[in-house]
Order: C-alpha cells, then structure tokens, then sequence
C-alpha cells in the first residue's frame, strides 16, 4: 500500500511495508515539474517491516526530478550452483535527470544497477551485498555524478563468472564507464568482504582507451577520495582517459585469508591508463601505482606522496563503519 502527500511544489510517496512487485514510472510516480520523494515509511526500522521490491526490475527511461529513499531492492532468484542468477537485476534507467538514491539496500542481485546516461544523479548511503557481478554501474555520458558514502561487501560470484564469462571478465564494484563525462565523484565509499575479487572503483573510458582522441573525449573533473577498497584485483582502483583529476586519500587492501573460491588473487594497485591529468596523492596501496598504455607522467602531479604499504592509512581516514539506516545483516 503506498500512502501519498502532495502541494504545488512538490509530493511525496510513503511506501508502507511490505512486498511491492514493481518501480515504475506510472500515474502514481508521475507529476511533472514538481520534485517527488518515494521514501519507505519505516525506513529508520530496519527488521522485518521492510519496504522491499522483491524480484522485480525498474526499468525506466527519461525520469526525472525523483528521491527514492530507504527502500530494499532484493533477488533471490539462484542459478544451478546457487549463485544469483544471471538475469536478476534491481534497476536499469536511461537518460536519468536530477534523480537522488539514498539510504537503500541492494542484495542478491547479478549486475544490480545500471543507468545508461544521467544529468545531476546522486547515489549515497546505500549498501551493496550479496552481489553476482557488478554493483553499481554508470554507462555512457553522464555530468554530475555523486557517488558518496555507500557499503559495498560480501561478494556472491562464482570462479567461472569472475574469470571466464568474457575475456578477463571480473566484477565492478562502483564503475562510470562510456566517455566524456563531467564532473564525476566517488567519496567515502568502502569495498569489503571475503571474495573480493573485483574492480573497486573503475573510472574508464572506452573511446580513449581504443585511440580516441583526448581532448574531445576525456573525462573532465573527476574527484575520488577518502575510499576504502579491499580487493583481491590487481585493478583495485582504475582510472582511464580523464582530466581535472583528483585522486586522494585513498587506502587499498588486499586478503590475507585464502580465497573462499578458486579464482586468482592479486595484490590491488591504483591503475592510470592512457592519458590521465591532474593530482594523485596520498593514497595507500599494498601494490602502488601501475601505468598502462603509457600515460604522460608529467601530468600526473604529487606522484612521490603516495605510500605503498599494507597497513598504512592516510591521516583522518578510519575504517570506515557500515553506512546508512539498516547497518547491514
């Protein structure tokens, strides 16, 4: 059942608990020119009277001007060796505007969310576990993107997705994939869990990567600080094809532990890859800084700040605590 509030200037959608078997754009998520929140009414609860979209898809083209608050985002659907099952998936939006994701939970989906396009999207203070594949990925062009404060832990993958669905096919936690995009941050965010063999941050860009030329395509005003990424990649950050760049305060991991599954486990480095502008400085790495496809060095600046160690931590920076309402179970 879902209970709603409404004025001129704006509405607001309380979704009560319980099972809903869908999010999306319809009559009740529609009013245009006005700023709608669809937010769980007992979102600072947690438990069993949850707000949850079970097994279900948004998919959803051209929205705008929406906060989706506290809501859970769950699959249990498992494939033959009980892994989530490959066609599981929370949200999948195109060309999304103004649009705010916060305080949510996302579990035990394959590729969990996807959004192909955005202008001003935020996603913060939302938790990622349980995941198949790849949490959070951002594909194409988008401006303004925030992506701050959000848990990602416990990978769900098995050996043969990890390493051999496509050719060195892994999994990305937090990614901004496509070319020319703007102003792009990933802040505060921490990458944990036992299995975790993924692409922390994965800032690419395809079209640099395959030739394309810089100044038309790179990505302008990039700002990554102050995450925590245990990974057992040896791409535990990447960043391709950018400038204006702002690297900082990052600390990388690796696992100690034997993997829990058969795959490989390398030690995570900070990747620059072809062209890439601006500041790196005062991260942390157990593997340190690895260049590929032969990046100018000279406009990577404050290089000799950056410590490689496995115990180190910038200055400021504690281990970061599960974020948002629910704590995680």
């Amino acid at each position: 059942m879902i209970a709603s509030t409404a004025s001129t200037a704006a509405r607001t959608i309380r979704c009560l608990p319980g099972d809903y078997a869908g999010l999306n754009r319809g009559a009740a998520l529609t009013k245009p020119g006005a700023r709608t929140t669809v937010i769980a009414a007992n979102r600072n609860q947690g438990g069993a009277a949850r707000t949850r979209f079970l097994n279900v898809l948004s998919d959803m083209a051209r929205l705008s001007g929406f906060t989706f608050d506290g809501l859970v985002f769950e699959s249990t659907a498992k494939d033959a060796l009980g892994y989530p099952h490959a066609d599981s998936k929370a949200i999948n939006w195109t060309d999304a505007a103004n649009i705010t994701l916060r305080n949510c939970t996302f579990k035990g989906h394959h590729r969990c969310v996807a959004i192909h396009r955005s202008d001003n999207l935020t996603v913060e203070w939302n938790e990622f576990t349980r995941i198949g594949m790849d949490s959070l990925s951002c594909f194409d062009t988008h401006t303004n993107l925030k992506i701050h404060n959000n848990h990602f832990h416990d990978l769900d993958v098995d050996a043969s997705r990890a390493t051999s669905d496509a050719p060195n096919r892994h999994p990305d936690g937090a990614s901004c994939q496509g070319t020319s995009s703007r102003n792009i941050e990933w802040i505060g965010n921490s990458f944990f869990g036992p299995n975790a063999y993924w692409q922390g941050i994965f800032c690419a860009n395809s079209t640099i990567v395959g030739g394309g030329d810089f100044n038309a395509n790179a990505h302008d005003g990039v700002t990554i600080r102050k995450n925590w990424i245990v990974s057992r990649h040896s791409n535990g950050l990447f960043i391709a094809g950018a400038r204006g760049v702002v690297c900082e305060d990052n600390v990388l991991r690796t696992l100690n532990t034997a993997p829990a599954r058969p795959w490989a486990s390398d030690t995570p480095k900070l990747v620059l890859a072809t062209r890439v502008e601006g500041i790196v400085r005062r991260n942390v790495m157990p593997g340190g800084i690895a260049y590929r496809f032969n990046p100018p060095l000279a406009a990577i600046l404050q290089r000799d700040t950056n410590v490689i160690s496995t115990t180190a931590t910038p200055a400021n920076l504690p281990v970061p605590e599960p974020c948002g309402p629910y704590g995680y179970e």
